[in-house]
């Protein structure tokens, strides 16, 4: 029942109704056309799809652990100050940091870059290989593997000072504020997200690590006395931020960037996982593919 129904969002989409919001009512759930295969047939059907989706969910369980060892680590280091407790620490606006660190803005760390969207009257722009993002594709996704839409070479040129090489690190800062995610590709992003072109590749992971704690800083930033949250990017830019030694960034990165790397390992299976079993959905649901036995 649960992989049926979800054959049938777009058709119950379709039927929906309602002023304010879509409603779908009993009588039309209840009216709801759909192939019932043999007993036998459903099970090996909901074995097999089940068994991709406890796959993906193990995926995220593990990716969440990941995640949570590398804040960890981080608040242990930047926060709490642990491996530097013996050395000599100086006064500064954030408070106590050991010596030899400085506080500075999200600007000392690499290049700020605001997205754009290209004209939406040109529809070559579009539907091309480069991804566009936009903050839909940031919900719970520390890396960006897919996106909803893209943009042509044709799109891109159009806004070359825009383009993100990969592992850059974006922050929505329109309307939902506060989202963290890294790129794996080189892409662009809407006018909603402010990004980071880091100028050491080791500073990378201190700053998603950072910036995904200051969610609510970001939030109280971007309320400025208006109705939609907003940080533009010359306030972004200027967020200020603790900046450690090169060599405590160093030897962080080189600790954490395992923990990231297979976060985003996991994060390509999970979206290949979740492709297969989208696509198989509808042909498995409709008999036009079978599942003979468990063991084929």
């Amino acid at each position: 029942m649960y992989y049926i129904t979800k054959t049938k969002v777009e058709e119950l989409k379709k039927s929906s109704h309602g002023s304010v919001f879509d409603t779908i009512t009993r009588d039309t759930f209840e009216k709801l056309l759909c192939s019932i295969p043999h007993l036998d047939e459903q099970k090996r059907i909901s074995s097999f799809l089940s068994t991709l989706d406890d796959k993906i969910e193990l995926n995220r369980r593990i990716n969440e652990n990941l995640e949570q060892q590398a804040q960890t680590l981080f608040k242990s280091w930047f926060v709490d100050f642990e491996p530097f407790k013996n050395g000599k620490f100086v006064d500064s606006e954030l408070g106590m940091i050991p010596k030899g660190w400085k506080v500075g803005q999200l600007l000392d760390f690499g290049k700020i870059i605001c997205g754009k969207t290209p004209s939406k009257n040109i529809k070559e722009f579009f539907c091309g290989d480069i991804p566009f993002i936009k903050i839909p594709d940031m919900h719970n996704q520390l890396f960006i593997i897919n996106t909803e839409d893209s943009l042509s070479v044709e799109g891109s040129q159009t806004q070359q000072t825009k383009l993100l090489p990969p592992y850059s690190l974006l922050v929505s800062c329109i309307a939902t504020v506060g989202l963290v995610a890294i790129n794996t590709r080189t892409s662009h992003t809407n006018q909603q997200i402010n990004s980071i072109v880091p100028q050491n590749k080791n500073s990378l992971y201190y700053l998603y690590l950072n910036l995904t704690l200051m969610k609510k800083q970001l939030e109280n930033m971007g309320r400025g006395g208006t109705a939609t949250l907003n940080i533009n990017t010359t306030l972004f830019g200027k967020i200020r931020i603790i900046i450690p030694n090169n060599e405590v960034l160093d030897k962080f990165s080189h600790i954490v960037e395992p923990l990231f790397k297979e976060i985003e390992i996991l994060s390509k299976q999970t979206f290949e996982l979740a492709y297969l079993r989208d696509t198989l959905l509808p042909k498995l649901m409709s008999g036009e593919l079978k599942i003979n036995d468990s063991n084929n």
